[in-house]
């Protein structure tokens, strides 16, 4: 008898497992034909271009993200679900309903829900003006209000799907996530083959290629091991040193302060310096969002915005680190539980301790994210040349999918095996 019941559980886990997958592979399909369905704008012509070019891929092009996407009824995708994300964190900072929000599911996802919500609603109004080229009559006309609330119910749609994976498929409380990441990735696959198509004659088109694959095969590793990187610090039991005395390890991970928030913030602050060059050196907003670029015409000025790039993600990183993890908290809950760190007195000095240690482990960290945020691809660039269009490779969009999809990686494995 309990030989039968043991030989039926894998059986029985192998339908429930395949029917959560089936749930994620049909939000998946649902979300690409829904790619392929062009925005009702006022101006078709726009979406013509697009709408070749996806006839020219096929289907495969398709199902894995066809160029029209562009202009799709997802084409905000889900940047409105992480601009919420960002708010209701910082909100949590100042607010104390926000942060105890973050500890009840529940209240969480209703936030964020609305926070998408109304955020969908903001740029899609943005992005059909801009479409429809600023005309008067844009927003007002029947085919500007249709196309904000396709872009509207796309994003939201698209939530939902997330919740739903999170409810009913895999990976299991982390779906909305599971499709950014999916996102990102083909947003690189679109990049590739840009690429491709655009220089396709170049002779040194398969030395690029085979270049970029090593490097990005490395820069993929090297995301593994910081984003599993941990400093374990020994905690003992009472402080003594007792041969069964009771230990555990303290674990401060190498990007304590997460990898969403330093690149988002960093993201939004590296353009504040726009505003002033426009009033000090009268240009255009045009025209100083080239001058203050990464490529810009001033060597100096690339060199300077290079720097404050990076000098930004390490700070970033250190401030998101402090508003999640205050060391006198942590030293105090080490007391309260009667632990402490052999050779270092409770109290303050413990507290400086942790804060050392929360500090050597966070500029390891913000190190590697700003020369793979920063550094890496103006290298990259660099070798390219300017005469070759750009080759994606790392930046932040990367640091965010890669992260992500680890992540859910590691859900599904662990929810795969439970």
């Amino acid at each position: 008898m309990q030989q039968a019941i043991s030989a039926g559980r894998p059986r029985n886990l192998s339908v429930s497992v395949w029917g959560k997958v089936a749930v994620t592979v049909t939000c998946l399909l649902i979300w690409r034909i829904l790619a392929a369905i062009p925005l009702p704008i006022a101006t078709p012509q726009l979406a013509a271009p697009e709408f070749q070019r996806t006839t020219g891929h096929g289907l495969l092009a398709l199902l894995a993200g066809p160029p029209i996407e562009r202009l799709s009824v997802v084409a905000m995708g889900l940047e409105p679900f992480l601009d919420a994300f960002v708010i209701f964190w910082l909100l949590g900072i100042v607010s104390s309903d926000a942060r105890k929000a973050r500890n009840d599911q529940k209240k969480l996802w209703q936030y964020l829900a609305w926070l998408t919500a109304g955020l969908a609603f903001t740029r899609a109004f943005g992005l059909t003006t801009l479409l429809l080229r600023g005309h008067p009559g844009a927003v007002t006309s029947s085919a500007g209000l249709t196309t904000i609330f396709a872009l509207v119910l796309g994003s939201i749609g698209l939530f939902g799907m997330g919740r739903l994976i999170d409810r009913l498929g895999l990976p299991a409380g982390y779906g909305v996530w599971f499709l950014f990441g999916v996102d990102g990735l083909l947003t690189g696959v679109h990049s590739i083959l840009q690429f491709v198509e655009k220089d396709a004659a170049d002779p040194m088109l398969p030395a690029i290629l085979m270049g970029y694959g090593l490097v990005s095969a490395v820069l993929v590793a090297s995301t593994v091991l910081v984003f599993d990187g941990i400093r374990q610090v020994p905690l003992r039991k009472g402080g003594g040193k007792r041969k069964h005395a009771e230990e555990k390890p303290l674990p401060f991970h190498l990007l304590i302060g997460g990898f969403i928030i330093p690149v988002v913030m960093v993201t939004l602050a590296i353009d504040l310096p726009i505003v002033p060059l426009e009033g000090v050196l009268g240009l255009t907003p045009q025209q100083a969002a080239i001058y203050w670029s990464p490529d810009g015409p001033n060597l100096g000025v690339d060199v300077a915005f290079n720097a404050v790039y990076c000098l930004l993600i390490i700070g970033a990183c250190f401030f998101t680190m402090y508003t999640n993890l205050d060391p006198k908290d942590v030293a105090k809950t080490i007391g309260n539980e009667g632990y402490a760190i052999p050779g270092v007195r409770p109290g303050a000095a413990t507290a400086s301790y942790i804060s050392r240690v929360a500090a050597n482990v966070t500029i390891i960290g913000g190190l590697w994210m700003a020369v793979v945020v920063v550094l890496l691809p103006v290298a990259f660039e660099a070798l390219l040349g300017q005469s070759r269009p750009r080759l994606p490779l790392g930046g932040g969009p990367f640091v965010v999918t890669a992260a992500v999809l680890i992540s859910a990686a590691k859900r599904l494995r662990s929810q795969v095996r439970a």
